[in-house]
C-alpha cells in the first residue's frame, strides 16, 4: 500500500477536515445513506399518517388571504392599475444611454470569467500558449 503525504488539515467542518481513516470509511460506503430504516412520514405510526393524509391538500387556514381578503375598494384600486409594475425602472433600463452602449459593446463577455485569456496572469497565459503550441505540433 502506498503512503501519501497529506497537507495539514484545515480547521472547520466536513469531509475535507476528517482524518484519513474516517474519510476512507465513508468513501467505502459509496453514497449509501448513513441512517437505518424509514425516516419522516414513513417512520410515523399509521394513526398519525392517516390523520395527516386525511387532510388531503387543504390549507391550514379557513379564511381567505391576500387579495381575496381585501375590501372591495383596495381591490378595485389594484385592479385598475392592471399589470403595471408598482416601481420605477431599474437595472440596465435605468442606466444612462452611454453606459448602456458601453456594456452592449462588450457583447456578453463577462468580466468575472477568470479562464478567459485576457484575464489570466502573464505566467499562466504563457504556459497556456506553450501547451497549445505543443498540442498543435
Amino acid at each position: 500500500m502506498a503512503t501519501h503525504i497529506h497537507a495539514p488539515k484545515k480547521e472547520g467542518r466536513g469531509f475535507a477536515v476528517m482524518d484519513a481513516a474516517k474519510q476512507r470509511e465513508i468513501a467505502r460506503k459509496g453514497g449509501q445513506a448513513p441512517h437505518q430504516g424509514p425516516r419522516g412520514f414513513a417512520a410515523m405510526d399509521e394513526v398519525k399518517q392517516r390523520e395527516i393524509a386525511s387532510k388531503g391538500g387543504r390549507a391550514p387556514h379557513e379564511e381567505p388571504r391576500g387579495f381575496a381578503a381585501m375590501d372591495e375598494d383596495p381591490q378595485r384600486n389594484i385592479a385598475r392599475k392592471g399589470g403595471r409594475a408598482p416601481h420605477t425602472i431599474r437595472g440596465f433600463q435605468a442606466m444612462d444611454p452611454a453606459k448602456q452602449r458601453e456594456i452592449a459593446r462588450k457583447g456578453g463577455s463577462a468580466s468575472h470569467h477568470t479562464t478567459s485569456p485576457r484575464n489570466l496572469d502573464m505566467h499562466t497565459a504563457e504556459a497556456l500558449a506553450s501547451i497549445t503550441e505543443d498540442n498543435e505540433q
